[in-house]
């Protein structure tokens, strides 16, 4: 079993040998008078996965290449990256994908993710199935810690240490109050403000050299999460999602 990991977009160019996966709990003891003490359930924490990358200085064997893209990518672009990241102080795509023995990716249940059963209970931090087994994880995330480490065990290459954590999107409202003047009575109207995408989605696409189904996805789609609508759309030529070519022509609706 073999893992890859995007990091907005990025391919890392070696697989962590180790993925730690925690949530923290938030539950308080509280002592009652008389010594008596009681457990006050509170939700989850937030999702936060570490695990280490290899920054390689040459194109070892195993080493992730994007397909007609060969060349390795330099220790400083990948600290660039993370670098940046951070300094935007903005969340992300993080997207580990589990592979099959012969290294085509493994989509999980039908459907794709899915909530777990909640009853009529709605959660304001979510829990997903793909969260838990990791076949396939998407998600917004931030960098909580990153650090950089050098060691003569290594080598020319490098090794750092990433934690991100999950991210959930927040705001405010505008809430208008009217007050009818015969009745006295007052009522609040809440106004959502949202942006919207009037760009036009080409029927098809015509693959380039360095692409990839996320990078198409987001850069025609809007969205690099929609890659699997992508591919299912064009299963007759895309055998497997990690392997396209330039020149094949995909449709995108």
């Amino acid at each position: 079993m073999a893992y890859l990991i995007y990091v907005e977009d990025v391919l890392m160019p070696v697989t962590p040998s180790k993925i730690t996966r925690k949530v923290p709990g938030k539950n308080e003891e509280i002592e009652l008078l008389g010594g008596k003490t009681v457990l006050n359930l509170q939700e989850p924490g937030l999702t936060e996965w570490s695990m280490d990358f290899l920054l390689p200085k040459v194109k070892y064997p195993f080493v992730n290449i994007i397909p007609e893209q060969q060349e390795l990518r330099s220790q400083d672009f990948y600290l660039t990256h993370f670098n940046t990241l951070m300094a935007k102080a903005k969340p992300f795509n993080l997207m580990i994908i589990r592979t099959k023995p012969n290294g085509v990716w493994d989509f999980g249940e039908d459907g794709g993710t899915f909530k777990i059963d909640t009853s009529d209970y709605v959660s304001a931090n979510p829990i997903y199935v793909n969260d838990l087994d990791g076949i396939l994880n998407k998600c917004q995330c931030t960098i909580e810690d990153f650090t950089d480490k050098d060691s003569t065990d290594e080598g020319f290459d490098k090794i750092i240490s990433v934690t991100f954590k999950k991210y959930l999107s927040y705001g405010t409202k505008t809430v208008s109050l009217a007050t009818d003047n015969k009745t006295g009575t007052i009522t609040a109207t809440t106004k959502t403000t949202r942006e919207t995408d009037n760009k036009e989605i080409p029927s098809t696409y015509t693959v380039k050299s360095g692409d990839y189904l996320i990078l198409i996805a987001k850069k025609e789609l809007g969205d690099g999460n929609k890659w699997k609508d992508i591919y299912e759309l064009n299963k007759d030529q895309i055998k497997d999602p990690n392997l396209i070519y330039p020149g094949q022509v995909f449709k995108l609706k």
